[in-house]
């Protein structure tokens, strides 16, 4: 028996949002964001395309002054 008989409409969003984790993590702001969704529509059906889009998604990006603002200017 089910105890909860809702599974089906969940899991079918839990994979979606799983699959595209790259693609919403680089679309928090990483300057390589095109390439990243790319990889994750055209590979992300490969465990490898989705692992390198997911391993540069999560690649500081520090030429990004969104994700990594510079304190020094605010030091004298």
């Amino acid at each position: 028996m089910n105890t909860w008989p809702h599974w089906h409409l969940v899991l079918p969003v839990l994979l979606f949002v799983l699959y595209f984790l790259p693609t919403i993590i680089a679309l928090l702001g990483h300057r390589l964001t095109a390439p990243i969704v790319v990889v994750n529509l055209i590979l992300g059906w490969t465990l490898i395309g989705w692992v390198v889009a997911l391993v540069v998604a999560c690649w500081p990006d520090r030429a990004n002054p969104r994700r990594y603002p510079r304190n020094d200017l605010h030091q004298r």
